[in-house]
């Protein structure tokens, strides 16, 4: 596409060509495009995914004392939810400024998904009415030519039982 360097989307009918060194001429209504496909190679840039921001029944969390985010979520590698904040999203990005709309996204979060969910270039992820118990957040992108990454990026989530389902409760029970 014209991010690519294409000229554009429009082409004529038999304005093409192709040389005897392999390269591919194309006239279009911008101009005229030249390549040698057997030049063309993806790129095996692994652009790192951070997250972005993390929100709680769809408002911001605030950083703060009281707050289960305690420092920005890009430093946060654990946090830490009451059983009522058990409504939650979380967004990411590719660090890949070559064509950011190109790039897609998988996530899953772990000991609840039991596959990889490819949200294609949607970059966030939302969890309602989850129970009590400890999960992991996973992402993981591809650069701007859909090549995958094979860093993931995670976070770990403890959702908290009420006290009424605690092991102390349970002693006292």
């Amino acid at each position: 596409d014209p991010d690519d360097g294409l000229q554009g989307y429009s082409f004529y009918r038999f304005a093409g060509y192709t040389a005897s060194s392999g390269d591919l001429y194309f006239g279009g209504l911008n101009g005229l495009n030249t390549f040698n496909p057997d030049e063309i190679q993806l790129s095996d840039f692994q652009p790192p995914v951070l997250l972005t921001g993390f929100k709680l029944f769809q408002k911001k969390l605030e950083i703060g004392e009281d707050s289960p985010l305690k420092k920005n979520i890009l430093l946060t590698e654990k946090i830490e939810l009451k059983h009522n904040q058990n409504d939650f999203s979380i967004s990411f990005s590719g660090l890949d400024f070559s064509n950011p709309h190109k790039i897609q996204y998988r996530y899953r979060l772990v000991n609840h998904d039991e596959e990889w969910i490819f949200s294609g270039n949607f970059s966030s992820a939302g969890y309602t009415n989850m129970d009590p118990g400890s999960y992991t957040f996973q992402v993981k992108s591809t650069n701007a030519d859909g090549v995958w990454n094979d860093k993931i990026t995670s976070l770990d989530i403890i959702i908290l039982p009420p006290w009424w389902l605690s092991t102390a409760a349970f002693v006292g029970y």
